[in-house]
């Protein structure tokens, strides 16, 4: 399959009037089409710190917890199980978890790892203006290492040159040249709702399911049960 300037020769057949770069060029929709397929909340765009789900070290009374700038979404906080395993940490308090008859408790495993997941939180996706955040909705305490989350990056390459190739295996690359279609057409008719709907519902699921391939020790599997 065809290197990213090739890439670009073939869809410039298909789109006549544009250009590669410049006031009409195809390089930045390659960037956006590129992005918007990469920014995916996937097994494979999962951020680790020397193979471990990241830890935020929380302050009483402190609610609310910035993550990094390179992550655009939070998923899942929680606590590994058993948590004699977690660096030898106890939760000294439940808050309410087991207290509270009517919450379920739900397990999660990720890495091959087993982890309970932790309800009393609210995420925000990253913006223009504000990083990605966890709110706590209970006072989390003074903790280090307990608290464990599953947060999701964002590209961190960039397609600014015909020389950069995308970070996509080849059997995808038709994909990312279908989604470029898909936004010069928005571009020309006006119809942006349109494209991107059909990118996110028909190009995106294809190309994420591709980053969810290979062995991810059993990551994603949820079970729940009652206390």
């Amino acid at each position: 399959m065809p290197a990213l300037s090739q890439m670009m020769t073939w869809t410039l057949l298909q789109a006549p009037g544009w250009q590669r770069d410049g006031e009409k060029g195809l390089l930045p929709i390659f960037n956006e089409a590129y992005n918007i397929l990469k920014r995916a909340e996937t097994e494979q765009t999962v951020q680790l710190v020397s193979g471990e789900l990241p830890s935020l070290t929380t302050l009483d009374n402190v609610f609310t917890y910035n993550l990094p700038t390179t992550v655009w979404r939070c998923t899942k906080v929680g606590f590994i199980m058993p948590y004699t395993l977690n660096y030898n940490l106890s939760i000294l308090e439940d808050y309410g978890m087991q207290t509270n008859r009517q919450m379920p408790d739900q397990e999660f495993y990720f890495g091959g790892k087993k982890y309970l997941r932790f309800p009393h939180i609210r995420t925000h996706d990253k913006n223009f203006n504000t990083p990605a955040r966890i709110d706590f909705t209970v006072n989390p305490g003074a903790t280090t290492g307990l608290f464990l989350y599953i947060a999701h990056m964002e590209p961190i390459l960039q397609l600014t040159s015909e020389n950069i190739e995308p970070d996509l295996p080849e059997h995808l690359h038709p994909y990312l040249m279908q989604a470029v279609l898909k936004l010069v057409e928005a571009l020309q008719n006006g119809n942006y709702t349109e494209a991107y709907l059909f990118i996110d519902k028909e190009i995106k699921p294809k190309v994420h399911a591709e980053q969810n391939l290979g062995e991810q020790g059993l990551s994603g599997h949820i079970e729940r049960r009652e206390f």
